[in-house]
């Protein structure tokens, strides 16, 4: 009698484990490793990475594309505690410490915002800015943007 078990595919559960091993062995080995939900290989740029170096920087000044955060997130936590208020002047950066200051201007248009959340989280933005920053922009209408915003303190 036959005592090993096998599943639908015929392999036991003893080979599952050991090919599973040597291909997660394989993935470290190769220097694969995972950032998000991607595997990234190793010298390969993160989507944050690429992000940030698709924006055009000058010393103190940076462009990309802004939106701004939907008004079902109202409430919601932001990452550095309080919650989300659409009427506060606020913004969301991937990098830069929360409460750091920021000027954002959109062509003449400009306002102040303070950084309290991290993201965005879609490839291709750089910052995403509270209801009242994206209306002080003239974002509400189109919805994204390209914008610049310059650190105005640390």
């Amino acid at each position: 009698m036959n005592r090993s078990r096998r599943g639908r595919s015929g392999v036991s559960a003893r080979k599952a484990v050991a090919l599973t091993a040597a291909l997660f062995a394989g993935a470290l080995c190769s220097g694969a490793f995972f950032t998000g939900t991607r595997a990234v290989a190793a010298g390969e740029k993160s989507a944050a990475e690429r992000d940030t170096a698709a924006a055009t920087a000058t010393a103190t000044r940076t462009c990309g594309v802004a939106s701004y955060y939907a008004d079902s997130l109202a409430g919601n936590p932001t990452a550095s505690g309080p919650p989300y208020d659409p009427q506060a002047l606020t913004a969301a950066h991937r990098t830069l410490p929360f409460g750091v200051r920021l000027k954002v201007t959109r062509g003449a248009a400009e306002t102040h915002v303070t950084v309290n959340d991290r993201g965005p989280f879609i490839d291709g933005r750089v910052i995403d800015l509270s209801r009242r920053a994206a209306a002080a922009l003239d974002l509400l209408t189109i919805g994204v943007a390209e914008v610049c915003y310059e650190v105005l303190d640390r």
